[in-house]
């Protein structure tokens, strides 16, 4: 459940040191063109010792949907989830986790599951495609796709570009692409990915999704 908010204070990650994280894109039921993708997300961080203020995290992301379906397995960390209607159509989505009983220099997980919006992974007849933000410092990105049976894919690519600006989107290389399981999973790795940036994965399907 979620609480609708009138205001939202800037994110401030300063204290907080992102050790790894894993996204896994489950789009193994992707089987029509409407089907949606499921994302989780397991992030390793550590509280840092020498700034104060910081049992407080907040993440936050701006998308067009009003409603969006996300669970938070980190129970200890008392998430709450927020939304506050933006100027542009825009719904600026906040999950807050309290790291109050995290003691300093210790590490923590967040664990999330979530209904992926189509502006964060959709797929048409002969591409498929999902994005991703990082807003902090990250020593290692793990991503992992879960393909649908059967279904082999071409060109893969991974971009990236400033949030809020496109139009300077660059190819992204990763340190390490594989593809297991007869096409079926694919995984790439990002070491120290750069912050503040949209990173989009896009690629072809060799036959269209709803082909026989």
């Amino acid at each position: 459940a979620y609480e609708n908010a009138a205001e939202m204070d800037e994110p401030d990650h300063t204290g907080f040191d992102v050790l790894s994280e894993s996204r896994v894109f489950d789009l193994r039921g992707w089987s029509d063109l409407s089907s949606q993708a499921v994302g989780y997300t397991r992030t390793s961080l550590r509280r840092l010792p020498d700034v104060e203020n910081n049992s407080l995290l907040i993440l936050q992301r701006d998308i067009a949907s009003e409603e969006y379906l996300i669970d938070c397995k980190s129970k200890r960390l008392k998430p709450r989830l927020s939304r506050m209607a933006l100027e542009n159509g825009l719904y600026r989505w906040e999950l807050q986790l309290d790291f109050s009983h995290v003691p300093l220099n210790s590490h923590a997980e967040i664990v999330t599951e979530s209904i992926l919006p189509s502006e964060l992974a959709s797929v048409v007849a002969d591409e498929g495609r999902f994005n991703f933000t990082v807003r902090t410092k990250t020593a290692l990105l793990q991503v992992w796709l879960l393909m649908p049976k059967g279904r082999d894919y071409g060109l893969f690519e991974v971009s990236s570009h400033p949030i809020g600006k496109p139009e300077l989107s660059e190819i992204v290389v990763p340190a390490a692409v594989v593809r297991v399981a007869l096409d079926s999973v694919a995984t790439f790795q990002l070491i120290n990915p750069e912050p503040d940036r949209r990173y989009e994965c896009r690629w072809t399907w060799e036959r269209p999704i709803d082909a026989p």
